[in-house]
């Protein structure tokens, strides 16, 4: 069952680029489960993840879907060992329930750098569903 899609609001203006951009991922407007997946994707670990995710979280990533913290970690994991990607933070979008992050994704990966759209929903501090798509331009 799909969770209903929440309106975002603009908090922050996308940053300029920058020579040899240093990845930003503790923006005070991230909640803190926000923060540390982007320190652990940055990372290319799944450790800490119990910390950001619920037990029964979804990711959705590249047209699949992962349930649950053992195949998020072994998602992330994976993702991290092929592509090694580094994300830098460009904007942040919040509204109830969730945050929005678009981000400039560095890797190993044909196309690289890409920016991409990060969608979070979260429930008692956890990350409940985590939706990662190309980031529309305009």
């Amino acid at each position: 069952m799909s969770s209903p899609r929440i309106p975002l609001a603009p908090l922050a203006q996308p940053k300029p680029p920058t020579a040899h951009p240093t990845p930003d991922t503790s923006s005070p407007a991230l909640p803190a489960a926000v923060r540390g997946y982007f320190a652990a994707a940055n990372a290319q670990t799944s450790a800490g993840l119990e910390n950001c995710f619920a037990e029964t979280a979804v990711v959705v990533d590249e047209a699949y879907e992962y349930r649950g913290l053992e195949a998020i970690r072994i998602w992330r994991d994976e993702c991290g060992a092929r592509y090694q990607p580094v994300v830098e933070i460009r904007a942040v979008e919040q509204g109830s329930g969730g945050v929005a992050v678009t981000g400039e994704v560095s890797g190993t990966f044909p196309g690289s750098p890409a920016a991409l759209r990060y969608e979070f929903s979260l429930q008692r501090g956890r990350i409940q569903r985590l939706e990662v798509r190309l980031a529309r331009n305009g």
